[in-house]
Formats: C-alpha cells, sequence, structure tokens
C-alpha cells in the first residue's frame, strides 16, 4: 500500500494539476523493517485512468444485457399474458354464444373431483355461476336431482378407471326448473395418477320433450291402429256372418235341380256375393300387410297342384268369355316346395282373373319355370301372359299403388276395388319375391312373380298328399258336434256335413254342446268362435281341461270366425283348436280341412300330421342338415317302436306299451307331428287310469295314424 504525505508548507495542488501534484508526494512504503517515509513516488495518472477502465467497461456491459434480458423477459412475458387473457376472453365470449358450457374437471389420486376451468352460461344450467362452481363443487352437485346423483358418479368412477369417454345425461335443477343435461368429456391421466376431462355440458332438455313427443304419438298412432284393427275386425265379423250365410245358401240352391234359366240367375247372384266378399278380402287383407300383421305360413305346397286348382277354379270364366287358358310347367320343377299356399293362390288367382278380365279375345298362358336350382332351394318364376288390352307404361307406374286402376273408366267397366296388384306386391315381398309386369298398349301383358322357395320333396318324387288326388271319402259313421248360434249357419252346416256324408248333432250354444260330450263320444267338433255365454274359446278350453282330466284322446276341434285378425289364429291354438276356418267357407275348402282331422277311406287316406318341411323344421333346429338327421333318426326309432307297440299290445304288455308311446311321442313332436303326439300322451294317460283292455282300439288307430305318417315319410328325400 502507497500513501503520501504532504510536506509542511506545501499548498494544496489544484484539481486540474493532477499530475504536478501527485509528483514530489512522499510516499510511505510497507518495507520488511516497517514503513518508510520520505521516499518519493512519481504515480503516472494515465495508466491508473486505464486500468479503471478495463474492469469498469465488462461489468457496465454485462450490467447493461441483463437489464436488456429483463427488459425482454419482462416484455414477452407481458406479451403472452395479454394473448392468454385475450384468447380467454373470446373462449369466453364464444361460449356465452354456445348453447353449452365447456369445463375442466380433476380428480386426484384421494378421489376428490374439482373444476379448476369453467365457462359459459353456467346460470341458465345450474343456478350457479362459473365461480361459485369452481370454488365448491359440492353445490354444483346439489343441483342434480337425486334419482340421477349415483348414475352420474358411477359414470365418472368408470370413466377414471379405465379412461373412457364420460357420456351421461342427468337432470338438473336451474332457474327454469329441472333441465336434462349432457356431459361429455375426454379423460386423459397424469402421471400423479391423477385424471383430468375436458369435455362440456348442454341442454338436450329440447330433445328429450322431442322424443316424450314422439313416443307419446307413437302410442296415439298405434291405439289408433289398434281402433282401426278392432273396426276393421268387426265389420269382418258383421259383414262376413250374413256373406257367409249368403254364399252357403246360394251352394244349396245350386243342388236343388234348377232349370236353365234359374241356373243363370243365380250363377250372376253367385257372382256378385264372390266379388263382394273378395273386394272386401281385399280390404281387410291390404290393411293387414300395411300394418305388417300378416303372418306367412311354412307348409308343404305342390305348385302344380295350386296352378291346377286355380285353372279349375277360372275356367268356367274363360269360357263364358271364349278365350283359352293353358298352362306349362318346366320339369325340373320340383314335386314340392316349402312355402304358404294360400297365399300363392292368392297372388295367381287375382292376377289370373285380371288376365282374364282385361282379355276380349284370345287367351291366358301360365308359365311357371326354373331360373336357377340352389341346392335345397329353387329360384322360380311364375308367369300370367294374356293377350289383352295391355298397359302404358305411364299407366304401369301407379298400377302397384293402392285403390289406383290404369284409367277411371275401368273400375265402371269392369269392377275391382283397385286393391288387388297392391295386394300381390305386397305378398310377394313378404316372400322376399318380386312381381313385375311387362305389357304395352294392345300387345298383352307378362306378370311375372319371382321368388325362392325351399325343396320340400325332390323332383320326381311321389308327394304323400297329391294335390290332384280324388276327393276324399270320410270313413262311415264318423260323428261331429256342431255349436253353433245361428239359425242359418245351423242350417248351412248341417247340409254340408250331409254332402261330405258326416253325421252331425247341433248344439245352439257352448254349454249344450260340452252337455252333450259327457254323454256321447264324436270324432270332431265345430265350434263358431263367437257366440253368447259360452264362446268357442271357453268351450275349447273346456273340452280339453276334460280331456286332461279323464285322459281321454283329444278330439280334433275345428274353430269357425268371421275375424281374419292374427290375434284370433293366436287366441284359437291357445284355446287348444286345431284349426281355425274363416267365414264364409265353401263346401270343398271343408271337405279339405276336415280330411286332415278325420280317418277317410280310399286312396286318400286322411294323413293324421302333415308331411314336415325340412327347411322350416331347420329353421326350428338351426340347421337343415340337423332338420335332415332328425327326421332320418325319427323315421328309424319310431319304425321300431311301433314294431314293439303292437307287440306289447298283442301280448297285453302295459308298461312296454307306456314305453313304447312315450318314446313315440318325444320324438313325433320333435319333428311337429302335433296330433300323433297328443294321441300318444292321451294314450299314456288312459293307460294309468284303466286296464290295457279298454284302450286296445284308441292304441289300434294310434299304430294306423302312424303307419299312415311313416308312410308319407318314405316319399320325402331327406339326404
Amino acid at each position: 500500500m502507497i500513501t503520501t504525505e504532504q510536506r509542511p508548507g506545501q499548498a494544496a495542488s489544484a484539481p486540474g494539476d493532477g499530475q504536478r501534484a501527485l509528483r514530489g508526494q512522499v510516499a510511505w512504503l510497507p518495507l520488511p523493517g516497517g514503513l518508510v517515509a520520505g521516499a518519493q513516488v512519481t504515480v503516472d495518472p494515465i495508466a491508473a485512468s486505464g486500468s479503471l477502465l478495463r474492469w469498469a467497461i465488462p461489468l457496465l456491459l454485462m450490467v447493461l444485457v441483463l437489464l436488456l434480458m429483463h427488459a425482454y423477459g419482462y416484455w414477452r412475458l407481458h406479451r403472452e399474458a395479454g394473448e392468454r387473457h385475450r384468447a380467454e376472453r373470446r373462449l369466453q365470449e364464444v361460449c356465452a354464444t354456445l348453447p353449452a358450457v365447456v369445463y375442466q374437471a380433476h380428480r386426484g389420486r384421494d378421489g376428490v373431483l374439482s373444476f379448476p376451468y369453467i365457462t359459459g352460461d353456467m346460470y341458465s344450467l345450474f343456478g350457479l355461476s362459473a365461480e361459485v362452481a369452481m370454488a365448491d363443487e359440492s353445490r354444483l352437485f346439489a343441483t342434480v336431482h337425486p334419482d340421477d346423483q349415483a348414475h352420474l358418479r358411477r359414470s365418472v368412477e368408470v370413466s377414471a378407471t379405465h379412461l373412457t369417454v364420460i357420456d351421461v345425461e342427468f337432470r338438473a335443477c336451474g332457474p327454469q326448473g329441472w333441465r336434462w343435461v349432457r356431459s361429455r368429456g375426454q379423460p386423459m391421466a397424469a402421471d400423479d395418477d391423477s385424471v383430468k376431462w375436458s369435455g362440456y355440458w348442454i341442454d338436450v332438455t329440447a330433445s328429450h320433450e322431442q322424443a316424450t313427443a314422439l313416443a307419446a304419438a307413437r302410442r296415439d298412432a298405434e291405439a289408433a291402429a289398434a281402433a282401426k284393427a278392432n273396426f276393421l275386425a268387426t265389420m269382418s265379423h258383421e259383414i262376413r256372418t250374413p256373406m257367409s250365410g249368403m254364399l252357403g245358401m246360394l251352394e244349396v240352391l245350386e243342388d236343388t235341380g234348377l232349370d236353365e234359366e234359374q241356373c243363370a240367375l243365380l250363377a250372376t247372384v253367385h257372382d256378385a256375393a264372390s266379388l263382394l266378399r273378395q273386394i272386401l278380402d281385399d280390404v281387410l287383407d291390404y290393411s293387414r300387410i300395411d300394418a305388417g300383421a300378416l303372418p306367412l305360413e311354412a307348409t308343404p305346397i305342390t305348385l302344380p297342384g295350386i296352378i291346377g286348382n286355380v285353372q279349375r277354379l277360372l275356367s268356367p270364366m274363360a269360357a263364358n268369355k271364349g278365350l283359352w287358358l293353358r298352362s306349362r310347367i318346366d320339369p325340373r320343377v320340383a314335386a314340392g316346395h316349402c312355402g304358404d299356399g294360400v297365399r300363392l293362390r292368392q297372388i295367381l288367382f287375382n292376377l289370373l282373373s285380371n288376365a282374364l278380365k282385361f282379355t276380349a279375345h284370345g287367351g291366358v298362358r301360365i308359365e311357371l319355370d326354373v331360373r336357377a336350382d340352389e341346392g335345397d332351394r329353387q329360384r322360380l318364376c311364375l308367369a300370367v301372359i294374356d293377350t289383352g288390352i295391355g298397359v302404358s307404361a305411364d299407366q304401369q307406374a301407379v298400377l302397384f299403388s293402392p285403390f289406383t286402376q290404369a284409367e277411371a273408366s275401368i273400375g265402371r267397366r269392369y269392377g275391382g276395388s283397385g286393391l288387388g296388384l297392391s295386394i300381390c306386391r305386397g305378398l310377394a315381398g313378404l316372400m322376399d319375391g318380386d312381381l313385375r309386369m311387362h305389357s304395352s298398349p294392345g300387345q298383352g301383358t307378362r306378370m311375372e312373380l319371382e321368388l325362392t322357395l325351399p325343396i320340400a320333396i325332390a323332383p320326381g318324387a311321389v308327394s304323400a298328399r297329391d294335390a290332384d288326388a280324388a276327393q276324399p271319402v270320410f270313413a262311415p259313421g264318423l260323428q261331429v258336434l256342431v255349436a253353433e248360434d245361428d239359425p242359418i249357419h245351423q242350417a248351412l252346416m248341417a247340409w254340408r256335413l250331409r254332402q261330405l256324408g258326416l253325421g252331425h248333432t247341433m248344439a245352439a250354444q257352448g254349454e249344450e254342446a260340452l252337455r252333450l260330450m259327457q254323454g256321447r263320444a264324436f270324432d270332431l267338433v265345430i265350434t263358431d268362435c263367437q257366440m253368447p255365454v259360452m264362446d268357442g274359446y271357453a268351450l275349447a278350453s273346456a273340452i280339453r281341461r276334460t280331456e286332461r282330466a279323464s285322459g281321454a284322446v283329444p278330439v280334433p276341434i275345428v274353430g269357425l270366425t268371421a275375424s281374419v285378425q292374427a290375434q284370433t289364429q293366436q287366441r284359437c291354438q291357445q284355446a287348444g283348436m286345431d284349426r281355425m276356418l274363416t267365414k264364409p267357407i265353401t263346401l270343398e275348402a271343408l271337405r279339405e280341412h276336415l280330411a286332415a282331422l278325420l280317418t277317410t277311406t280310399g286312396d286318400m287316406a286322411a294323413a293324421v300330421d302333415p308331411v314336415p318341411c325340412v327347411q322350416a323344421l331347420g329353421r326350428q333346429l338351426g340347421s337343415v342338415a340337423t332338420a335332415r338327421e332328425v327326421l332320418t333318426l325319427m323315421q328309424t326309432t319310431t319304425q321300431a317302436d311301433l314294431s314293439g307297440l303292437i307287440r306289447a299290445t298283442a301280448g297285453g304288455d302295459a308298461q312296454a306299451v307306456n314305453a313304447c308311446l312315450h318314446r313315440m311321442a318325444g320324438g313325433l313332436g320333435v319333428v311337429g307331428a302335433r296330433r300323433l303326439g297328443k294321441q300318444a300322451r292321451g294314450l299314456m294317460r288312459a293307460l294309468e287310469e284303466a286296464p290295457l283292455v279298454d284302450s286296445r282300439a284308441g292304441l289300434d288307430r294310434f299304430s294306423a295314424g302312424v303307419e299312415r305318417y311313416l308312410a308319407g315319410l318314405r316319399g320325402v328325400e331327406f339326404s
């Protein structure tokens, strides 16, 4: 360290004399022996000044850089804060105009739920501000309907556990009362095992009100449809009942030996009544198709037989107009198919009658061709070709619409309701088929029904029940009990049963019929479904209860009704009826139905049960292959059981008879031989109540029925 001391008497130097002042100063130098005074040191001020600048300038630069960095950081932070604030304000402005509230929810490891961020119109949904909801989530949950809180919490837990989107609806209480709110949030897991959701709440009250209104409208529409159906059922019954009597009596009158003029007059009346019935049937069928309430059956049918039947029915109409009526059937067409024969006959009858109606010269031809063989199915084309007036392209576009005819004058010239083609196309659609028209004015018309049907009997095989076989002749001594309250229909049914060679007993009401059955045995019961006090449904149920209690063999029951509703068919089945016939019914139709239930003689002995359709059975058992295996196995085992039953009956072995009946009832029931199965169970009950000798006659009839059934199966190829 260098110090200087001013000499005594030396004047102080002026500031400007720095260099001179420093000279001549006495410096006290720190030496090893101590300070030495009096040493004169000369210091250069320029050198000292340069040394100061060397370390001051970098320091100042560093300070300046730090200040600039701080200023830039502050400016950057301020700018980002401003942008964030503006973005938040824009988001709030956007959310304020949306019908939704945007939120961010957080669920910690401890399960506590909070809402760090909420923006939007919270008040209209929950009656709370966003600030209150973010500060205390319990107040937000308190606005949720008590019945919805548990469901909402479960949805949050499931989303947190499985990281699935929250999508839940609940009710919340706001300033306008209870509102439906939808919450949807996307979860995201954090490193600390917490979960965050970004989502929204939206008012869906209007959607719920719309759904409620739609449900109410649907209920009203269903109620209106039910009222319409009930009205149609009532009108059907009220119209069909007298119509049935009228047509039946015309049928009786035809058999009384009329002269030529009387026959012509009777034919005119019969045609008019038949047309009235056809119009009524068309209206009812269209209503049921439109409501989707027209069921289809899947039973074994023969298309050549259906064509022949319709052709015979309409041959008089063709002959009266001087027209030829022919048919051609592809030899590749299978002998039997599985389908709804009644509806196919209805389509063909409608198409053929239309063709004859609109043809003045020439004739009509029916063609049935195989378009493709598809294993156990055939794609078929049923065509009706006429040489009639033809239809223009514009007219074809509207012909399939209901209540529509090609021209307004057609209804006046030819009659009809304009529903026929609409019904035919509807029926074709129910069968997964298609009905098409090819026509031009003056060139005739070709109507084509294309559909695919399962094969029930292979081509060339012999059907167990040929559609063109001779009319059945009923075994002598058969007795029928008729329960009918209407005197006209009593007389009509009595005449029909006499024509069929069947004995009958008439009962005016259900209770009387039940009393008559207690005193004597009947082979069949025909009952009107609508009767006062005890109707046909109650009568059938009472008969079945009595049979179950006594173990008697079930008697076939046929219900007669003027109703065409699907519920009527179900009600008949539930009551225990074997068949339901719709009024009016012709003598031939009655003969056909009774032949399936009563014993007949001649070549056409009645099959107790129809031959099963492999495809229909396959739908019940899961596959056609399974159905074939079951049918083959049933055929073998039932034949063996039948032989055992005959031996056990002859030997008087009641235990063996019961065992055979038990096995046969199960096997026959699987393949749909319902009546034979019932007979087997009835015989088993009879053996429990009485000795074997009392059931021998019933066992013989049952054995004969099973033999006929197995004979029918032998004509069917299952492989």
